[in-house]
């Protein structure tokens, strides 16, 4: 599943012939100042920041059942528009809505628990890497991953993600440089620029994630771990929890490590922390490029979003169907 990202600010999507033409201001830095893309080399676009699109462009996405979805500027998805095989609701959607209580239990402990595993093996990473000790913070998330076997209410089952997520982040706060200010997670706005890269990496995940989901025919809307999220997209925050780690938050330790990312890539106000543009560019770049790599998925090479669209459909036919649902553990 590839996707066109459009960044910056001031550029202009519109139909040209059977190609979709991006247009840049004389002013802009940006080295393609008319680009031209045909629609069939991607399944996807991402609009972030302020920019103007046509009805013509957007006809051309949607007769080539391509998904547009609109980011604001740290990142969080504003809307979709979606193709109308893709966006009628779904009539097995009462189905789906009636999930029995130990069928939603089991697929949310199953998510959950890996979850944790994840977070565990990006931990264990670092330490090996860094030689920091973090081995409190791992062993409590460890002992979290047992305990959660057990748990009888989803309702548990959050409270053990809410420790495992704090104990994680604490972990982190050990590792992350100081220029970066980062004292724990925050988000609507982020503060600084470790949550910035999370939050905007999260976003692009999150579209990739909305999209397998619809695509395996399912409703975004009614979760299982996440089911008292009323009003959003629950499902979607259930899925993204596998993926979080070997997508996003590998990418930013990565870049960190390498000295990548600096505080000077970032404008820091009272209003919260932003991109400066170019890096904006470059980071979502990045993010695209590792949803694009290879991985051993069931014993053969996957890329990272075939991997999710291909748990979407696992997770259709647990909610579904009879399927047992099998997280997606990175190793």
């Amino acid at each position: 599943m590839r996707t066109f990202c459009v960044t910056g600010f001031g550029k202009k999507l519109k139909k040209h012939n059977d190609l979709l033409k991006i247009e840049s201001k004389e002013d802009d830095n940006d080295e393609a100042k008319n680009l031209l893309v045909s629609p069939l080399d991607f399944d996807a676009v991402i609009v972030s920041g302020e920019h103007d699109i046509t009805t013509g462009a957007i006809r051309l996405l949607l007769k080539n059942e391509i998904d547009l979805m609109i980011l604001d500027h740290f990142g969080n998805p504003a809307g979709y528009i979606l193709p109308c095989g893709k966006s009628k609701l779904i009539e097995r959607h009462e189905t789906q809505s009636r999930i029995s209580s130990s069928k939603a239990l089991c697929i949310a402990k199953a998510m959950c628990i890996a979850s944790m595993i994840n977070k565990i093996s990006l931990l264990r990473s670092i330490q090996k890497n860094t030689g920091v000790d973090i081995e409190t913070h791992i062993e409590r998330i460890r002992k979290m991953t047992v305990q959660a076997e057990s748990c009888l209410e989803i309702n548990s089952l959050q409270g053990f993600e809410c420790f495992s997520t704090n104990e994680y982040y604490s972990a982190l706060m050990k590792i992350i440089p100081a220029e970066f200010n980062f004292t724990g997670r925050n988000r609507n706005p982020p503060m600084d620029p470790f949550n910035s890269l999370l939050g905007y990496g999260y976003g692009i995940l999150y579209s990739k994630i909305r999209s397998a989901i619809v695509k395996a025919g399912l409703s975004p809307y009614y979760g299982v771990f996440h089911a008292s999220y009323k009003n959003q997209e629950a499902l979607v925050y259930d899925l993204i929890e596998e993926f979080r780690q070997p997508i996003v938050d590998r990418v930013v330790l990565t870049l960190i490590a390498r000295k990548q990312v600096s505080s000077d890539d970032f404008n820091v106000t009272n209003e919260g922390c932003f991109f400066k543009n170019n890096f904006k560019k470059k980071y979502a770049g990045i993010i695209l490029t590792r949803l694009e790599q290879e991985y051993t998925y069931e014993n053969e090479k996957k890329t990272f979003s075939e991997i999710i669209e291909a748990q979407a459909d696992i997770l259709a036919s647990a909610i579904l169907e009879t399927g047992k649902y099998s997280p997606f553990i990175y190793r």
